[in-house]
């Protein structure tokens, strides 16, 4: 029966994919769509996860250390409160600097050794 048809009609092994495809094609976008809509909704939340810990880090600085934020350059326990005292990587970074240009390039005499032959007899 797989094989015979009369004239005119379609045999089976055509309808039979005809049939899967019409139904597998509609499972497989409302999926695409479901995954598509979960992405969507799980970027927005990252998003907002991302603002929410950026917010709290702000409170815990101010909670810290006051108003002045992440911009501490030393512990005012260590240097009697003065906060103007530079950073370690700004003061090698300024002494470098220094002996940068300071440096002096040395020039010495080179002795050549003379031969009596390049003077003649």
């Amino acid at each position: 029966a797989f094989t015979s048809t009369t004239e005119g009609e379609l045999p089976l092994w055509i309808w039979a994919p005809v049939g899967v495809a019409a139904v597998a094609i509609p499972i497989l976008a409302y999926l695409i769509w479901k995954f598509y809509q979960g992405k969507k909704i799980a970027d927005a939340m990252e998003v907002q996860r991302k603002h929410e810990l950026g917010e709290a880090e702000k409170e815990d600085d101010v909670g810290n250390f006051g108003t002045v934020g992440d911009n501490v350059h030393a512990n005012p326990l260590a240097t009697g409160d003065a906060f103007e005292v530079p950073k370690g990587d700004a003061v090698i970074d300024h002494q470098l600097a220094v002996d940068k240009m300071n440096f002096e390039v040395a020039t010495p005499d080179i002795e050549h050794n003379v031969f009596k032959q390049d003077f003649g007899p």
